[in-house]
């Protein structure tokens, strides 16, 4: 997906789009994904609860995407 945002979809078919654009220039921990080569790195992890990068060491739980809504 173009720019920062990951679709995902749950195990009961529900889709939802997430735009971190904002979250990768506040916070410092997320910086490095602001090249969109980086970000498009991104990997299931957890068993599916969890959106890993981990070439550069960064992870984002579900619970923490779905709290920014």
């Amino acid at each position: 997906m173009a720019g920062h945002r990951l679709a995902l979809t749950l195990i009961d078919d529900q889709q939802h789009t997430f735009d971190m654009s904002s979250d990768v220039q506040t916070f410092p921990d997320l910086r490095p994904l602001i090249a969109d080569d980086a970000f498009a790195q991104a990997q299931l992890g957890d068993h599916g609860w969890s959106v890993e990068w981990p070439e550069l060491d960064i992870q984002t739980g579900a619970d923490t995407l779905f709290s920014d809504r």
